[in-house]
């Protein structure tokens, strides 16, 4: 096997009889490594937009959360809320309400969700990323404080005026229509802030926990949702430890994947396509590799006659054409990777590609290692397909197959 791959690398660097040999198998290289190159970039930029996505949305949508799978409220126990404190590897985390409520403001009137979560959590996860105008809460204000989605104050012509909004939220006492004007609750609020997800959170108008308990009748560890901040790579473990703590069956804790199945199925789809054509292209150019091994296996027609005199055995005469399209393959989807990975660099530092007016100042591209991994063991599967041809061929002609 040594001697059939040593012979392999002589004809991958030896100069052919025919020029076409070369030419095609310089052709195939170099649309092998483009593809490659291709397909590091695309599945960087997927991965890139996705993470911009859950950053931006990450109040919302945060890393980890607890719901009831029966109820819209429960109760938090305190040796919960103890759990969640101690737990080394929760950053900070939060109750939260989400109510429907009609906002005013002079004499417009919109309607949005108003979503409870406290000051320190907020000031843990990134909110000022997507903060246009305003503060963060201030300990020393008196008045109850809100932030603004920016769909909210457009619909309201709302942007941080001396004047307060209107909220209007229905309660939870209802028993009668009698007692419906009487369940409306009505409040002032100013506004603290303007923020913009560029998503459906900009309707949404965010306020602490304990005013918005208040105002709808829950009780001070009565709540909806819990958010938990957690690091990426600690977000599995933290999830398993939460789901052992609590041993509540009408719990549950919801990764990024939970919250919002549809969207990252979609996402994980529109990957999985891209990737999909992008291996139609690499199986092209193994169309014109698999030529160049044609012409080269009619070439060597007596390299195969004196190779078996002097005692090669004809399967190992074969392996040298899957061996050779191996290196071929193998030496384009590693120069094709290493070309990509310095271009996401190049574009993440410099940020050549522009997005003004997004999300970000330029376009976002993050590499990850299971990507790598995928690009060259479709690389080299392309290799392997390549030469397994010449390689059965030659084995039915020797009738050793």
């Amino acid at each position: 096997m040594k001697l059939s791959l040593w012979i392999a690398t002589r004809y991958l660097w030896a100069s052919h009889t025919h020029k076409l040999v070369k030419a095609i198998g310089l052709l195939s290289g170099m649309g092998l490594l483009l593809a490659s190159t291709a397909m590091v970039l695309v599945l960087s930029a997927f991965n890139g937009i996705q993470d911009v996505l859950q950053t931006n949305q990450i109040i919302f949508e945060s890393p980890l959360r607890i719901a009831s799978q029966t109820q819209k409220t429960f109760l938090l126990p305190d040796s919960l809320v103890q759990y969640l404190n101690q737990h080394p590897f929760i950053q900070t985390w939060s109750k939260s309400v989400e109510e429907t409520v009609f906002l005013s403001f002079k004499d417009r009137t919109t309607l949005g969700t108003l979503k409870s979560l406290d000051s320190a959590y907020l000031a843990k996860s990134q909110f000022d990323n997507v903060l246009l105008k305003g503060t963060l809460y201030s300990e020393t204000q008196t008045e109850t404080q809100v932030f603004v989605g920016i769909q909210v104050a457009a619909n309201l012509g709302f942007f941080l005026s001396d004047l307060p909004l209107q909220i209007a939220i229905l309660g939870k006492n209802v028993q009668d229509k009698q007692s419906l004007r009487k369940a409306v609750h009505k409040e002032w609020v100013f506004g603290q802030g303007i923020f913009s997800t560029q998503s459906r959170y900009d309707h949404y108008v965010l306020m602490d926990c304990a005013s918005l308990q208040t105002w709808i009748g829950y009780r001070e560890n009565q709540t909806e949702l819990v958010h938990i901040q957690v690091a990426k790579k600690h977000i599995q473990s933290v999830k398993k430890d939460l789901e052992e703590f609590i041993g509540d069956v009408n719990l549950v804790v919801q990764d990024w994947q939970l919250q919002n199945p549809l969207m990252q199925s979609m996402q994980k789809a529109e990957k999985y396509m891209a990737v999909a054509i992008l291996s139609a292209i690499l199986f092209l150019m193994a169309l014109a590799l698999l030529s160049a091994l044609g012409i080269l296996f009619l070439e060597k027609q007596k390299d195969h006659q004196i190779l078996y005199r002097l005692g090669l055995l004809h399967p190992k005469i074969g392996l040298i054409y899957l061996f050779l399209a191996t290196l071929v393959t193998g030496i384009a989807g590693f120069f094709g990777t290493f070309l990509g990975i310095v271009l996401v660099y190049v574009q993440n530092t410099f940020g050549i590609l522009r997005m003004d007016g997004g999300l970000v100042s330029f376009f976002p591209m993050q590499i990850a290692l299971a990507d790598i991994f995928l690009v060259l063991f479709l690389v080299l599967l392309v290799g392997f397909l390549s030469g397994l041809l010449p390689f059965l061929y030659y084995l039915r002609k020797n009738n050793k197959i």
